[in-house]
């Protein structure tokens, strides 16, 4: 169970982190994962409930409804106990959670799903992640477009993204992981030799700057 004593972490990073091993919070996510559309709205009201008129409240909409910068935001905030931001917090990322999968269950207006061999949980949660983000949007004919982080290694970034959701693993062996769908990916993006840009974004001198951008969708 996540302790109660502030002391025992040393960001809000880091509580954050434990929350997402919590009971309640597993459990919580049990059921949104469990939801349909018919209940989805009661979900919805029940954590709108959680985070209430809160010392979250003001944030989650100035954040764009983005878990992590709120509650660092009021982590230094001595007299929100941490049961208190722990309620609020399962609120949010419940929200969030929501929000993400309404996303990707209508991405082009019809219902829209990834092809099936890329068709697994994990792409549908990473996705959903980087269209609220504003990072990759859907075109009229299907296709995905990855609009980047302002970054001019748009390709690169594609693939490096690409590369943790479908669990390439670097090595200087090649992929230790598991087999990167690339030419699916290809057709799906519009682009060509994704699996070329993944191994150097990897082979390069030092990590690039974006990654990191990147690298906290997964944390």
């Amino acid at each position: 169970m996540i302790s109660n004593n502030r002391a025992d972490y040393g960001s809000a990073d880091e509580w954050l982190a434990a929350l997402k091993q919590d009971e309640l919070w597993l459990s919580q996510l049990q059921q949104l994962r469990n939801s349909t559309t018919d209940n989805a709205g009661s979900l919805r009201d029940r954590a709108n409930e959680k985070i209430g008129k809160g010392e979250t409240y003001g944030f989650w909409d100035s954040y764009n409804h983005q878990v992590e910068p709120v509650v660092r935001e009021v982590w230094e905030i001595a007299e929100l106990s941490l049961p208190k931001l722990k309620i609020q917090t399962i609120g949010m990322l419940s929200l969030e959670w929501l929000e993400q999968h309404a996303a990707m269950s209508g991405l082009d207006g019809s219902g829209m799903r990834l092809p099936k061999e890329l068709d697994t949980e994990r792409a549908r949660e990473y996705f959903a992640k980087v269209i609220e983000r504003q990072y990759m949007e859907v075109e009229a004919d299907g296709r995905f477009r990855w609009t980047g982080t302002d970054n001019k290694g748009k390709t690169a970034e594609l693939a490096y993204f690409l590369g943790k959701v479908y669990n390439y693993k670097n090595s200087l062996n090649g992929n230790e992981g598991d087999n990167f769908p690339e030419e699916s990916l290809n057709r799906l993006f519009g682009v060509t030799r994704l699996y070329s840009s993944l191994t150097q974004v990897y082979n390069a001198q030092k990590p690039q700057r974006w990654r990191s951008l990147i690298d906290v969708l997964f944390q």
